[in-house]
C-alpha cells in the first residue's frame, strides 16, 4: 500500500511492498539433497575407497525409537552409507554409554554419531551428548556445535 505525509514541508510517499507467496515442493527440495548427499558419499569412496558411517547408540527398547532408528539406517544405505548400532538395557549406567560413544568416536569407519533421544530419567543427555566427538555430532547437540549454529 502507499500513503503520503508531510515532512518539512514536503510532501513524502511511503510504499510498503509485500512480497508474494510463494508455494515451495520440499519433496523435491529433499530428493534434491539426498541426491547430492548420495554422489558426495560415491565421490568419496572412489577417491579415498572410504565409505560415510553412521554409528547411533540406543538405550532402552522404546519402539517408537526403534522405528525412526531403523528409517534412519535404511536412509543410509540407501544413501550409500554404513549404519552402526549399539542398544544398551534401559538400566544401563551413564558410563557404559559414554563408553559406546567413545568407541565410535575412535572408530574410523564412523564418521557420525547419534545419541537416540529421550534417554531414561537416570541419565544425563546432556552430560552424554558433549562426549560425542564435535567433528561426529550429527544432530548438533554437543555444546561447542549448538554454540555454533546459534551463533549463525
Amino acid at each position: 500500500f502507499a500513503c503520503c505525509f508531510m515532512r518539512r514541508g514536503l510532501c513524502c510517499l511511503s510504499v510498503v511492498v509485500r512480497p508474494r507467496a510463494e508455494a515451495l515442493c520440499g519433496h523435491a527440495a529433499a530428493e534434491g539433497v539426498l541426491n547430492k548427499v548420495r554422489e558426495d558419499a560415491s565421490r568419496l569412496k572412489q577417491k579415498y575407497g572410504h565409505t560415510p558411517g553412521l554409528g547411533v547408540v540406543i538405550v532402552g527398547a522404546q519402539e517408537p525409537c526403534q522405528r525412526y532408528v531403523a528409517q534412519k539406517h535404511a536412509a543410509a544405505e540407501a544413501l550409500g552409507f554404513r549404519s552402526f548400532e549399539t542398544v544398551l538395557p534401559e538400566h544401563a549406567p551413564a558410563d557404559e554409554v559414554r563408553a559406546c560413544i567413545r568407541a565410535y568416536n575412535a572408530k574410523e569407519e564412523c564418521d557420525g554419531v547419534l545419541l537416540q533421544l529421550p534417554l531414561p530419567k537416570h541419565l544425563d543427555a546432556r552430560d552424554l551428548l558433549s562426549s560425542i566427538a564435535p567433528e561426529k555430532d550429527v544432530d548438533g547437540f554437543h555444546p561447542l556445535n549448538a554454540g555454533r549454529l546459534a551463533w549463525r
